[in-house]
């Protein structure tokens, strides 16, 4: 029972992205509960199909053999339910994308992240020592998985003032782009790519270049 609720607890994206960052004994009360839908499914199916059988008096040997290796058919039904179940649904349009989006609504940060992917907006993030980065998120991880790191492909650099705290940008990485991109070399954009620790980030946000050239002149 707990192999079949096992499966889509960890292999259906509806389940999968829920479980993925729950406790040993979370992620097992889980399987279980699942497990047990599937084997009293299973068990229903099972109950029906015997009672079909048995308005035809010439298949009463398979009646008795479905009844005599009962559990053994019922953990492998409930098993192939559970493969098929979790198949059908992770291959229903967008399924992967609404339950990703569904999980990082209760992460504030992930869905920042998420929602900079999906805008094609660059963020900005200031670390511990007031270094800050502008850019673009190049890659973010799935739900299931921790998220110890993010890469941007930086456009602007800088630091926080130590006083008032307001950004100033010193660095401006768009213009090296375009001239490594446009000369004749084997340089790739991956090769800009930052790697930021995410417990050395202390605030984040979407950055906007017009506002933040606006703010820049008040002070």
């Amino acid at each position: 029972m707990l192999v079949a609720g096992y499966i889509p607890a960890t292999h259906c994206y509806y389940f999968k992205y829920r479980t993925a960052r729950e406790a040993g004994h979370r992620l097992y009360l889980t399987s279980a509960s699942i497990g047990f839908a599937s084997f009293l499914i299973s068990e229903i199916i099972l109950f029906s199909i015997l009672r079909f059988f048995s308005f035809f008096s010439w298949l009463p040997q398979l009646s008795e053999k479905l009844t005599e290796h009962h559990i053994i058919i019922l953990i492998v039904f409930s098993f192939v339910l559970s493969v098929l179940v979790t198949w059908g649904y992770n291959n229903q349009p967008d399924s992967k994308n609404k339950n990703m989006q569904r999980v990082w609504q209760k992460d504030d940060f992930s869905m920042l992240l998420s929602h900079a992917t999906q805008q094609l907006k660059p963020i900005s993030v200031t670390l511990e020592n007031r270094k800050t980065y502008v850019g673009y998120v190049a890659r973010t991880n799935e739900p299931d998985k921790e998220t110890s790191h993010i890469t941007l492909l930086p456009i602007f650099s800088g630091y926080r003032d130590e006083e008032t705290l307001h950004l100033r940008l010193t660095n401006k990485y768009k213009v090296v782009f375009s001239h490594y991109l446009s000369s004749d070399n084997d340089t790739d954009p991956e090769d800009f790519y930052i790697v930021i620790p995410v417990n050395r980030i202390i605030s984040s946000n979407i950055f906007s270049e017009k506002v933040y050239k606006k703010i820049s002149k008040a002070f």
